[in-house]
C-alpha cells in the first residue's frame, strides 16, 4: 500500500482526498414508520432525475420509487413489494389492484423505469468463511451506487465507508471517483478488503 501523510484529523494510511465522497445519512437498512412523510433522503443511484426501479430494488427502495412517481395513495397496497415483485405484475394485475386509471399509469411508469444494468462486477469480501464472489449490478455508474451495492451484497454499513481505492498500474492505489467507476471494465473481478483507519467508525474499501 502506498505511503500516506500523517495527520490526526485523517484516518491512518489514508490521505484527505480519500474522504471526498461521504455518504451522509444513507440509511438503506431502516424504514421508520414516518419514512415516507419525512424529508427525502439520498438513494443509491439517485441523481437529479427520478432514479430507476430494478428487479434488485429492495422493499424500502420500491416504496420510495412509488412515492417519487406520485403513487402515494397506493403505498399501503404495495407495502411489502420489492422491485422484483412489482415488475412481475402484468397490466391487468395492476388494474385489479389499484383500478384501471392508476393501474395503467403505474404499468407505463414501470415500463419506462425497468432498465437493465449497465455494468456487472464480481466482488469477494476477504476474511469471510467460504468466501464467494457476489454479482454487483450497476445502473447509474456512480461512486455512491458502487459503495451501496457492495455494502448491500455483504451486509455492510455504507456510512462506514470513508473511501474506496483500487489497484492501478505498477501497484499504485487509485482513489475511486464517479469517473473511475464509469471506466471500470464490465465483468471485472475484485477482492475487497476493509482497511482500518484512525476513525473507529470508518474504514477504507480496497479493491484488488
Amino acid at each position: 500500500m502506498a505511503d500516506w501523510k500523517d495527520n490526526d484529523d485523517l484516518p491512518m494510511q489514508a490521505e484527505k482526498t480519500f474522504f471526498s465522497h461521504p455518504i451522509d445519512n444513507l440509511d438503506l437498512y431502516s424504514d421508520p414508520d414516518n419514512e415516507l412523510n419525512s424529508p427525502k433522503k439520498p438513494c443509491i443511484g439517485e441523481g437529479r432525475d427520478s432514479w430507476n426501479l430494478t428487479s434488485r430494488s429492495s422493499v424500502h427502495d420500491t416504496l420510495r420509487w412509488l412515492r417519487n412517481n406520485r403513487f402515494n395513495s397506493h403505498i399501503r397496497t404495495f407495502n411489502n413489494y420489492s422491485g422484483f415483485d412489482l415488475l412481475r405484475l402484468s397490466r391487468n394485475d395492476l388494474k385489479d389492484l389499484i383500478g384501471a386509471t392508476d393501474g395503467i399509469r403505474l404499468h407505463n411508469a414501470l415500463q419506462n423505469k425497468a432498465v437493465t444494468s449497465k455494468m456487472c462486477l464480481y466482488v469477494m469480501l476477504e476474511g469471510t468463511p467460504n468466501a464467494v464472489h457476489q454479482a454487483v449490478y450497476l445502473e447509474s455508474l456512480t461512486y455512491r451506487e458502487l459503495v451501496g451495492k457492495i455494502c448491500g451484497a455483504f451486509n455492510l454499513d455504507p456510512n462506514s465507508v470513508g473511501a474506496v481505492q483500487k489497484s492501478g498500474p505498477n501497484g499504485i492505489n487509485i482513489c475511486v471517483t464517479d469517473e473511475v467507476v464509469r471506466h471500470l471494465e464490465n465483468d471485472s473481478c475484485f477482492k475487497c478488503s476493509l482497511l482500518p483507519t484512525d476513525r473507529a467508525e470508518l474504514f477504507v474499501m480496497d479493491l484488488r
